[in-house]
């Protein structure tokens, strides 16, 4: 295997030229994501929010994006290539975003179709299952929180309905 190196990408250009890249795969999960990051990430970048690249040899091998505006700290994204997977890309991913988010638990959101293989990840991390929320991002799926909650990300009550609010969950 290639040496896998970890880069923070500072560019905007770069982190445009990125989000081309792996819009669908993100918005298979969830279908804000294109104005999320165009309202949230592209103007938050190297101030609340970070994107992580991943590259083994000269190609991509995972993304991450990372937040910390103050009141939270977020592995908001991550995604590992396909042809990446199972060689500790998405362990060096979390390991650089927990360093750079100076949080051994910062809070992340699953879908429930990544949780088979996400999760044993999540957990060698110490990771904690906090709760499960339907219908959040997409009708009739389910979205797992690891180190937080709802209330604990968004400071609303968790019975609020965010289904017709996706801004309040993608800041």
């Amino acid at each position: 295997m290639e040496r896998l190196k970890i880069v923070s990408v500072e560019s905007k250009t770069e982190v445009g030229r990125l989000h081309a890249i792996c819009r669908g795969s993100f918005k298979r999960y969830y279908p804000g994501f294109d104005g999320w990051y165009r309202a949230k990430v592209l103007p938050g970048i190297g101030s609340s929010r970070w994107v992580l690249k991943a590259i083994s040899g000269d190609r991509m091998a995972g993304i991450c994006i990372v937040k910390d505006d103050g009141a939270e700290k977020k592995i908001c994204s991550l995604r590992v290539d396909v042809n990446h997977r199972g060689r500790g890309v998405g362990t060096a991913l979390i390991a650089a975003s927990i360093e750079l988010l100076d949080d051994e638990r910062p809070l992340i959101t699953v879908p429930q179709e990544v949780m088979p293989s996400l999760s044993p990840l999540l957990e060698k991390f110490g990771f904690e299952a906090m709760a499960e929320y339907r219908n959040l991002y997409r009708e009739g799926a389910s979205e797992f929180f690891y180190n937080g909650t709802l209330a604990s990300s968004t400071g609303i009550a968790e019975t609020f309905d965010v289904r017709s609010s996706l801004d309040l969950v993608f800041r």
